[in-house]
């Protein structure tokens, strides 16, 4: 089994929390750094939790899905207010060629 750090942003991918898979609750983040990353505790359940990573086999197919939206999301990171009609410009030269 792997152990995976860094992971205290994985509940913003797709949404704001991570819910309690018992009750459906919102579960409150618990910082501890003995675990290397993010507790989850729900008061409903009065239990800790913690989020698991497993590989699986997936087909080249996904793989390559999976690595355009990584790239586009290191793009994303990149534009700001300022650099925005620089890249809006590219764009649109690049559409009309």
């Amino acid at each position: 089994m792997r152990e995976y750090s860094g992971l205290s942003g994985l509940r913003s991918v797709s949404s704001n929390g991570i819910f309690c898979p018992k009750c459906g609750n919102y579960l409150e983040v618990t910082q501890n750094g003995f675990f290397h990353g993010e507790l989850f505790y729900c008061p409903n359940e009065n239990k800790v939790m913690a989020v698991q990573l497993k590989e699986v086999k997936t087909s080249k197919e996904f793989l390559e899905q999976a690595k355009l939206f990584s790239d586009l999301d290191k793009i994303r990171n990149k534009i700001n207010k300022k650099n925005y009609k620089e890249i809006v410009k590219l764009l649109d030269n690049a559409n009309n060629k």
